[in-house]
């Protein structure tokens, strides 16, 4: 079959394919052409296209280009039996030395004539061997083809052909209608010879989703429905909680009306990882370079403020942006308000076949589960923060500016420390001992814990509470090893315990029995508290294999939290039990 393809019916109309040689003739709409509709059959093909078909553009080769397209799509069809003959002006000398991919002429298939109807009425394709669609991907790399300039804009370039990449690599429907142009067909046509190797790698990073944290509480924030598309089935195999998609509607809307909705969205949704695209504006954003006055950037500034120095009440909430920049100034400005990681984009410029696509998506995958990790602890560390926070607060009066200030210092250094960094062993141990350190200020303040002298232990509650007094004392410690105290009568003399300031077990054992309303120490977390400390202090780990404790990441996790809630049990008024010792 022989097709001749234009776009100006006024040139050559289907009444004329007989005086061309050809069978058929098929007009251009717009010069642009429907891929999908070409035939695709066993017998051989012949395409006839002019080298230029807007003749008000003359240096513009689009029918050139168009013969390549048409081409890249029977490849990708695994169709081969196709010969395109070029029609020019010029010789093809001279189309060479014009066309910006001279290269053209050595793909085997693709001839060159003049443009006249005798010519190519009497044309008659060289003999060829027919190559397999693979042996086509050489010649097509040679062209060097150029990434278009006139595309709407960056942004949108990468945000369609990451989509297309990651779609396909994880075996996702894929759309390319909005991946038009020859330069994109060639990619696609690239990556289709990737697919089947894709699925073994696709499969590992499906089972590690599977295996992701539980109790992810996932929101999407970008303008491009697509991505909302992506993610939902990212994690449709997974045991996640909820993921919440944002943004559909932004391009139509005013920033202030964006920002509303984004900080409705999170106080309705609780998410504790949010993906937030940078450029979440796209229009708006288009000619912007400040990174501060970029949406994404806003977005995260002034609705979600997340950084220790404005903390808010879920600081903690890990906030992904997801971005296609790699620039380190506008990286360094976002993690300075805030950004806990970042998601990188694919981009077309970049592409280096499917290895590109698996280390980006794996590492997608990565970072939304280290942020679950990471909000997992600290969303719930700084609840417990605020909370002794406002406790303070509103008993100013009965809390020392010492005990203040330590709390305040050591909960912004906590903070400070967990922004940007990676929750390690170390980082932990550090957050654990700073943390105890409150402990003892509380002994310290007279407002909690008053030793008045050796033998005298007294514990502020509504009324002043004498624990023991003159060798005469309402706490006894079953187990010297373990501290292990309980209320009861006991005239054992105390001196040990109460005297150089008093001992801090001693003291907080008694805020426990006493103020609490405990029947016993080890009826709490105190011990445990206590023995981790001291073998994170010390090294003393036998104490800890006889409890059955350790000092591994999730023992610390899990203890400094208990650590707070006690720590806000004690301080707050409204939890006093106050039992009168004897």
């Amino acid at each position: 079959m022989k097709y001749l393809i234009i776009d100006n019916t006024a040139i050559v109309n289907q009444g004329e394919a007989e005086g061309w040689g050809v069978n058929e003739v098929m007009t251009l709409v717009n010069f642009e052409m429907d891929l999908s509709l070409l035939p695709l059959t066993d017998e051989p093909i012949i395409y006839y296209i002019p080298t230029i078909l807007d003749a008000n553009n003359p240096l513009n080769y689009d029918g050139a280009n168009l013969a390549l397209r048409i081409l890249m799509y029977y490849v990708r069809c695994r169709r081969t039996n196709v010969d395109f003959v070029l029609m020019g002006n010029e010789s093809e000398r001279d189309f060479m030395l014009t066309f910006e991919y001279p290269n053209i002429m050595k793909i085997p298939g693709i001839h060159y004539t003049r443009f006249n109807k005798s010519i190519v009425r009497n044309y008659e394709c060289p003999q060829r061997e027919m190559l397999s669609s693979e042996d086509y991907l050489p010649y097509f790399e040679k062209l060097n083809l150029k990434l278009p300039s006139s595309f709407k804009s960056t942004h949108s370039l990468t945000n369609e052909w990451c989509l297309y990449k990651w779609n396909s690599f994880m075996g996702f429907g894929v759309n390319t209608e909005l991946l038009k142009g020859l330069y994109f067909d060639y990619l696609i046509t690239i990556e289709g010879f990737n697919r089947v190797t894709n699925e073994i790698d696709s499969k590992d990073l499906k089972q590690s989703i599977k295996n992701m944290p539980t109790g992810l509480r996932l929101l999407v924030i970008d303008d491009n429905s697509g991505w909302h598309d992506f993610f939902e089935k990212m994690f449709s195999c997974c045991t996640i909680d909820d993921v919440h998609c944002l943004g559909t509607d932004f391009k139509k809307m005013k920033y202030e009306d964006v920002e509303a909705q984004i900080r409705q969205e999170v106080k309705s949704f609780q998410p504790n990882v949010i993906i937030l695209d940078f450029r979440l504006m796209e229009d708006k954003d288009a000619d912007i370079d400040n990174t501060d006055d970029i949406s994404g950037a806003r977005i995260l500034k002034d609705v979600l403020k997340v950084t220790h120095d404005f903390p808010s009440p879920h600081y903690g909430r890990q906030v992904l942006m997801f971005t296609a920049t790699s620039r380190i100034e506008n990286i360094l400005t976002l993690k300075g308000i805030g950004a806990d990681d970042f998601i990188l984009k694919e981009k077309p410029v970049e592409y280096f076949g499917k290895n590109n696509t698996k280390e980006l998506v794996s590492r997608m995958i990565e970072s939304i589960g280290n942020a679950t990790i990471r909000a997992e602890y600290l969303m719930p560390l700084n609840f417990h923060i605020e909370m002794i926070n406002q406790i303070i607060l509103e008993s100013v009066e009965k809390i020392s500016d010492d005990l203040k200030n330590v709390v305040k210092v050591t909960f912004k250094s906590i903070r400070n420390i967990t922004q940007n960094n990676i929750l390690t062993k170390d980082i932990l141990k550090l957050i654990y001992l700073n943390l105890f350190n409150i402990f003892e200020e509380i002994k310290r303040d007279k407002n909690f814990v008053d030793f008045s002298n050796d033998y005298t232990l007294k514990i502020i509650a509504h009324n002043e509470l004498k624990v023991c007094e003159n060798g005469k004392s309402g706490i006894y410690c079953k187990s010297i090893d373990d501290l292990n105290f309980v209320r009861s009568y006991n005239l054992a003399s105390y001196k040990k315990y109460c005297e150089k300031g008093g001992m801090l077990t001693f003291a907080i054992s008694s805020l426990i029995l006493f103020r609490l309303g405990y029947e016993q120490v080890d009826d709490t977390q105190w011990n445990n508290i206590r023995l981790i400390r001291n073998a994170l202090a010390h090294g003393n780990e036998d104490a800890l294999k006889k409890k059955g404790l350790s000092t591994d990441d999730e023992e610390l996790k899990k203890y400094s939290i208990q650590m707070l809630q006690l720590i806000q049990d004690i301080l707050d008024p409204k939890k006093i039990k106050e039992i009168k010792p004897y």
